[in-house]
């Protein structure tokens, strides 16, 4: 790192820095700090309480307190209990090759870090994670960002993956948006927006910006595209992104998507892929309702696969409602009875489910609640 990006990243920081000759004295919410800067081989050199550190070092642990963040998010953000990744489908470098192969992954969440943590020199990697409504993406989200915060704290990875909430608001700007996770949600009040650019450009924090096509479909979506475009240009092709929408937003075909990439390449090194998560097939089904304890798993599948006359009918195949079926079936004293409620009829199902779809879009969609947690 060199002298003049450490002062600029140091100033990203403070509320006022102070340098004269290899001394640096910075006011720090209402603290003064002084410390000497050195030169060697090695780059620049923090000499802070008798110890000497690397300025990347000593800007992660002593301005950023990354460490800190990592237990906040591994304390605060509350992944389902009972989570069972889902499988995938990956598009890699969409700018390069939009035509190009899928391919299937087993795995989303280990493909999800792996993807993060591969970050393609001299560009801005954009990571698009897809989806229905209610199949999982911001369970995914918070389970990769505690994974992500465990091994951190393990000191086996470097970045963090911070979960930043925009569905079911008003728009809100990126800034703001940061801010009420950072300070909201995960008690985190020590960096300015500035400060948060700059580890997003070093590759120490990945946002996971969830809920992107509520913003776009907002009255105000030309602002929110300008937004995004601003905050793509502001890393100047340096760190990650990811973003999660709902997967009819994808396509490339609906005219605010076209017009939102366009605009972010124009006139910006970025390197686009997608993640799209399948729906739950029955090997899902069967491992997330075993670890809910359902005694017969396959047999309840089996059950309600006859009864809707469907295998890939919403109820088993859609995380949010395969959730409710199983509160409910182990909340009936009788599964037959239960069955019966739903019907043959293949859009009854309804009946049993609204209920807690309504509850689920009430507390966790239209409130803003910044440290809720939902199926979506």
């Amino acid at each position: 790192m060199t002298e003049s990006t450490f002062k600029r990243i140091v100033g990203s920081f403070a509320d006022h820095v102070d340098w004269s000759g290899g001394t640096l004295t910075m006011e720090l919410r209402d603290e003064v700090k002084e410390i000497d800067i050195k030169r060697d081989q090695e780059g620049t050199r923090v000499c802070m309480d008798g110890e000497v550190r690397s300025a990347e070092q000593w800007i992660f642990r002593h301005l950023a307190k990354l460490d800190l963040l990592a237990r906040r998010i591994r304390d605060l953000v509350k992944p389902p209990t009972h989570f069972v990744p889902p499988s995938g489908v990956l598009l890699d470098i969409i700018d390069k090759d939009p035509k190009g192969n899928d391919q299937d992954v087993p795995n989303a969440a280990e493909t999800m870090r792996s993807k993060l943590d591969q970050p393609v020199a001299g560009a801005t990697s954009v990571l698009y994670l897809t989806s229905e409504a209610g199949e999982g993406k911001t369970s995914l989200i918070n389970k990769v960002a505690v994974l992500q915060a465990e091994a951190f704290l393990n000191k086996s990875t470097k970045w963090l993956l911070l979960p930043v909430p925009l569905g079911g608001r008003p728009f809100l700007r990126f800034d703001d948006a940061v801010i009420a996770a950072l300070v909201n949600r995960l008690r985190f009040p020590y960096w300015y927006y500035e400060a948060f650019l700059e580890l997003v450009r070093m590759g120490s924090i990945v946002p996971a910006f969830d809920g992107f096509e509520e913003m776009i479909e907002d009255t105000h979506s030309e602002e929110a595209r300008s937004a995004f475009t601003n905050l793509v240009g502001e890393l100047e092709s340096e760190g990650s992104l990811l973003v999660a929408a709902r997967r009819a937003f994808f396509d490339l075909t609906f005219g605010s998507q076209a017009r939102l990439w366009k605009s972010v390449t124009l006139d910006n090194d970025v390197i686009l892929q997608r993640l799209s998560l399948n729906r739950w097939d029955k090997q899902v089904f069967v491992e997330y309702a075993r670890s809910r304890k359902v005694t017969k798993p396959e047999q309840l599948h089996e059950n309600v696969t006859a009864q809707l006359r469907r295998k890939d009918h919403p109820v088993l195949t859609r995380a949010v409602l395969v959730k409710r079926l199983i509160d409910v079936a182990l909340n009936s004293d009788d599964l037959p009875d239960f069955l019966a409620r739903i019907g043959n009829d293949e859009t009854s199902y309804f009946h049993e489910f609204v209920e807690g779809i309504v509850k689920r879009e009430v507390q966790y969609k239209w409130v803003d609640r910044s440290d809720a947690e939902n199926d979506d």
